[in-house]
């Protein structure tokens, strides 16, 4: 190593140092982790905000004491008893989605009342009743026999939603009738 990369690596082991023991700590995020297997290995269950001084961070603010990295205790920041606990940007977000507001309650409640999908359908070529899925609209049998083929648009006997005569107007492709497609969506 030469003198030129002797003095660089010093600066910046010096310039590191001193980022480690004055930079402001405002935010510290750590995975939580579930011990399993008699403790030899871990999975990862979730992240969680351990610090978060981010909406309160003024240097300039009169009172205001410095958080250093080093200084903190990691371990007893985990403990609530310990730390006052701070209340994180998701915290604050959660916090205002739960605030109520009826006419955004209303909207979401209709929603998901029209979303609601039947729980049974028919096969489209026997008519028996199966799982509604538009998918998969054909019985096991069914789908047995419609397999050898594939046509995508072979005439089926059956709308998949309500079970009523189709006339040739459903297939794979297009398994509910289109009058009855209108109420499904």
């Amino acid at each position: 190593m030469n003198l030129t990369e002797k003095v660089y690596q010093e600066h910046a082991d010096q310039h590191y140092a001193l980022l480690e023991d004055s930079a402001h700590c405002v935010y510290i995020k750590r995975p939580v982790f579930k011990k399993v297997l008699l403790g030899l290995s871990k999975n990862y269950l979730r992240s969680e905000v351990l610090l978060d001084l981010f909406d309160s961070f003024d240097p300039n603010k009169r009172g205001y004491e410095r958080v250093v990295y080093q200084d903190i205790d990691v371990i007893s920041l985990e403990d609530k008893e310990v730390v006052p606990v701070l209340k994180t940007r998701s915290e604050k977000r959660l916090e205002k989605d739960q605030k109520p507001d009826f006419g955004k309650k209303l909207k979401k409640e209709k929603l998901f009342t029209e979303s609601k999908k039947p729980k049974v359908g028919y096969c489209i070529r026997t008519g028996e009743e199966i799982p509604f899925n538009p998918e998969r609209p054909f019985s096991y049998n069914a789908y047995r026999s419609w397999v050898q083929f594939e046509n995508y648009d072979f005439p089926e006997k059956y709308c998949h939603e309500t079970g009523k005569a189709s006339n040739g107007k459903t297939s794979m492709a297009n398994p509910i009738l289109k009058n009855s497609y209108s109420s499904w969506r």
